[in-house]
């Protein structure tokens, strides 16, 4: 199914060991997540770090945290929010991808 995604948006696949037992998985694993850093580093232009992924998993959290909240606001019988107001949030959300 990846390869005709591919033909309309880039698409990487990270191979994964067919035997996660074997003593060598690990380190294929680790050389394929190199090798995808590379590639993303090489589509976005963008260094990948340590810091900034830690930063990036930071403020995902921090959004899902509040659309969490966005979304119980919506579930009450009668919600302080509806469908009209929640377009910004889901604006916003196209924004980040």
């Amino acid at each position: 199914m990846y390869e005709l995604l591919g033909n309309y948006v880039s698409t990487y696949v990270i191979d994964l060991p067919q035997r996660s037992d074997s003593s060598d998985a690990l380190k294929y694993f680790l050389r394929e997540l190199d090798k995808f850093k590379g590639a993303m580093e090489q589509l976005t232009g963008n260094k990948v770090t340590v810091e900034q992924l830690k930063k990036e998993i930071k403020s995902l959290n921090e959004t899902r945290q509040l659309l969490h909240g966005l979304y119980d606001l919506r579930t009450m019988n009668y919600p302080s929010i509806d469908g009209v107001d929640d377009r910004f949030s889901q604006y916003s959300k196209m924004e980040r991808e």
